[in-house]
């Protein structure tokens, strides 16, 4: 893992069950689009930011402040078998997390949205499920 990617994963880990294992970590952000910040830096008024953790078990949508690499609680805990992408852009693609609500990953982050969906298929259910129950 990169330096950031090492940072978000140990800080993430508190928010995370016991014995869970982070796969991926990135960043995102939900709102309006972000390429509309060109345009009008009022986007950025309405802009949260995210930390969206892919561990063995889940997909974990933490929330962040404007310091954006210090996660602050869960926001959402999805399937692990939740599609993400694909991620497309030039600079900025939607994700998929199921909730209705816009949320945007840089193109950074792209190679992550893209390992975790291609992951999906061999996650573990969770202790306690039996196999093909996740």
């Amino acid at each position: 893992m990169a330096p950031l990617r090492e940072k978000l994963a140990a800080r993430v880990q508190r928010f995370l069950e016991p014995g869970e294992r982070v796969e991926h970590v990135f960043l995102a952000q939900s709102g309006p689009n972000p390429n509309l910040t060109f345009l009008t830096f009022l986007t950025l008024l309405v802009t949260k930011f995210r930390i969206v953790a892919v561990t063995d078990r889940a997909i974990v949508v933490l929330r962040a402040g404007w310091r954006q690499t210090v996660p602050k609680g869960v926001l959402d805990r999805l399937p692990r078998t939740t599609q993400l992408g694909p991620a497309t852009g030039a600079l900025w693609s939607r994700l998929n997390l199921g909730d209705g609500r816009p949320t945007w990953v840089h193109r950074r982050f792209y190679g992550d949205v893209e390992a975790a969906d291609a992951q999906r298929g061999s996650a573990q259910p969770p202790s306690g499920a039996p196999a093909g129950t996740a």
